[in-house]
């Protein structure tokens, strides 16, 4: 059992609009994928435990790049055969999870401070559940509009229900980037609505959190930041991320 909690990152997606695996993208200047930038933000904020997500055929790649560069942080992989969306996706990697976990996207860059206020709320807050919210206008893509869940909040701060926008390209709002924290008890609320899914659409998870805060008083605390999100949706993001990237250490240049 780790002391500090797990981070769970979702690297089986497709990336259609891309064209191709973001998550296996090389953007850091010696051919880092993102998701090694997460894990060293992480590793600092307090998580010494992470599960990759992956697609069985893709794994082998994810090793490869992640035994030579990121030996000091432990990494286990659970595996998502069919795919049916995040929340079937953090279902998969149930039985690695033994204690409070977040939740990222693999081809997401969060920043240093949004783990640090998960990390310190997943410790001493009293929710059942926490999502990081980001200002939309710092999860914009250069290159083309994007998809985004805008958020509805209680005065206490409490998350009261998501709305999915497609193709957003300006605004002001906060919006849910896929970064949430969970009590373990959250897992067997979501294989009840897992349970009664059967393969509608996609078991997506902030879908899910928004029907057990109305069906079941989950209580969601929202933890605003100002962080920047980096990642690639279009082709094009690639040279605009890898020029971010590049104006900053490494992920293991500092460890």
């Amino acid at each position: 059992m780790s002391e500090g909690p797990t981070l769970v990152l979702l690297a089986a997606g497709a990336g259609l609009r891309f064209g191709g695996s973001t998550q296996l993208e090389p953007l850091g200047p010696n051919g880092e994928f993102l998701l090694e930038y997460t894990l060293r933000d992480a590793r600092q904020a307090g998580f010494d435990d992470v599960v990759l997500v992956v697609r069985r055929e893709a794994q082998p790649r994810f090793a490869e790049r992640l035994e030579t560069a990121v030996r000091h942080v432990p990494v286990r992989y659970a595996f998502q055969r069919d795919p049916l969306g995040t929340g079937h996706a953090l279902l998969c990697a149930t039985g690695a999870l033994d204690g409070p976990f977040a939740v990222a996207n693999a081809d997401d860059r969060y920043g240093p401070a949004s783990f640090r206020v998960l990390a310190e709320a997943l410790a001493s807050d009293d929710a059942d559940a926490w999502m990081v919210g980001f200002e939309l206008e710092n999860t914009l893509s250069p290159h083309g509009p994007v998809s985004r869940a805008l958020c509805r909040r209680s005065e206490d701060g409490l998350l009261r229900g998501l709305e999915e926008r497609a193709a957003v390209s300006e605004g002001r709002a906060l919006v849910s980037m896929n970064l949430w924290g969970f009590r373990r008890s959250f897992l067997d609320a979501l294989r009840r609505r897992y349970a009664a899914f059967a393969g509608r659409d996609e078991f997506q998870l902030p879908t899910e959190v928004s029907a057990l805060i109305g069906d079941e008083g989950l209580r969601v605390r929202v933890l605003p930041t100002r962080e920047r999100w980096l990642g690639v949706t279009w082709p094009g993001d690639v040279d605009w991320v890898r020029e971010a990237l590049a104006a900053e250490p490494g992920p293991w240049e500092e460890t």
